[in-house]
């Protein structure tokens, strides 16, 4: 007895060492109000140096958001630290990812900064106060599975599916859903988004709206500009001109009436990363996950087979591998492109165009001109029945 007690405390050591010698990633984000910026870069560079541990980290006077990668053991070292330094105060959804070694970050960047995740816009009007409510992954897909059985929903109970992501990772994994209408907003980077709300507030308003990213940082400030976009102007100017002449809104923030109940805005807590970690068999999240760090993509862990969505942009071949870092010529927007496409367009090259830039004149093939439309239609199949406002940028 004593000697397999004996055996059973090595193998248990040994499992412990193993996995705290495991390579991972750490995802988090965090708002709460940071006093003093400067000091707080400072512990933060110093003590991830002396973990060994990589990767970037903003800190803005609002919260932070970081990627992180080394040691589990290095990485659970940095969790206890700043649990401590803030207290429980900080109720941090930390999110741990297995990697390669070779998927680790090789430098750490540590960066003051304005705010969190840039929007674009002026703190005003996207009020943190209004963000919309967090759901689970399980009440996520809960709702789903409803609104797909729904033979008939009624306008109130109509759920829309929002990706405030850019286009680029929307076209290698999104949510879908039967029944469900779903917006996957053609954008090029982050600071595109409001802009493109300002065209869907008549398809949004009176819906539910269920919005999701990877982490779920991005979702804070765009449910919280989109609540704030849908709630009454005393003006009666719902078209978003004092945002974009940069002039003060009609009425401040507190002073708006908090009339938009009958719409639903609801961000998926943790993301992507949180839903396929619930649902590893996949759910109702299509294809894969675009991460911004040297794995490239998740994918859920134990889907039955591998979910391709997306297409080369030169000739449509089934492809989702964006490492061959092929970009548009004049907006640099990352394009899909296979591997035996990638020998015509070798990397550099100045040959390929998205088609949708304002430096495009045409260009990006004719098959993803037919892959183009068909697409938007399906996603925005209500898009020429409503009122439009001035088509969002795309740079």
């Amino acid at each position: 007895l004593a000697r397999h007690c004996w055996a059973s405390r090595v193998k248990l050591s040994t499992t412990m060492t193993q996995a705290a010698s495991v390579s991972s990633i750490l995802l988090f984000y965090h708002y709460e109000r940071i006093s003093d910026v400067a000091e707080e870069v400072e512990w933060q560079q110093q003590f991830l140096s002396e973990l060994n541990v990589g990767g970037r980290l903003r800190i803005a006077p609002a919260g932070l958001n970081g990627t992180l990668s080394g040691r589990r053991s290095s990485l659970d070292q940095y969790v206890a630290a700043v649990t401590a330094r803030h207290s429980e105060a900080w109720r941090i959804d930390w999110k741990f990812g297995a990697a390669q070694d070779d998927q680790l970050f090789e430098n750490l960047t540590v960066r003051a900064v304005d705010e969190v995740v840039s929007l674009g816009v002026d703190g005003q009007f996207a009020p943190l106060a209004e963000a919309g409510q967090h759901i689970t992954p399980r009440e996520f897909h809960d709702r789903l599975v409803q609104a797909s059985s729904a033979s008939q929903p009624t306008a109130s109970s109509q759920i829309v599916l929002l990706d405030v992501r850019n286009v680029y990772e929307s076209r290698i994994g999104h949510f879908e859903a039967p029944n469900v209408d779903t917006l996957l907003p053609p954008t090029r980077q982050f600071t595109d988004l409001p802009s493109y709300l300002d065209t869907q507030l008549e398809q949004l308003r009176g819906h539910t709206v269920l919005m999701y990213c990877t982490g779920g940082v991005r979702c804070e400030s765009a449910s919280a500009y989109l609540r704030h976009r849908l709630l009454p102007d005393d003006s009666g100017d719902d078209s978003g001109a004092s945002r974009a002449e940069g002039l003060p809104p009609a009425a401040p923030p507190a002073a708006r009436p908090a009339d938009s109940a009958t719409t639903h805005i609801l961000q998926l807590s943790g993301g992507i990363e949180r839903y396929m970690e619930a649902f590893p068999e996949g759910g109702f999240f299509r294809g894969v996950n675009l991460v911004f760090d040297r794995r490239l993509v998740t994918a859920p862990a134990r889907r039955a087979e591998r979910d391709v969505i997306g297409c080369c942009w030169v000739c449509d071949a089934p492809t989702d591998d964006y490492s061959p870092q092929r970009r548009c010529r004049h907006c640099r927007l990352l394009l899909l492109v296979c591997p035996t496409c990638c020998e015509i367009h070798p990397q550099g090259a100045p040959t390929l165009t998205c088609g949708e830039c304002d430096g495009c004149t045409g260009g990006g093939g004719a098959a993803a001109a037919r892959r183009q439309k068909p697409r938007r239609q399906a996603k925005h199949a209500r898009e020429d029945s409503r009122p439009r406002a001035t088509s969002a940028p795309t740079t």
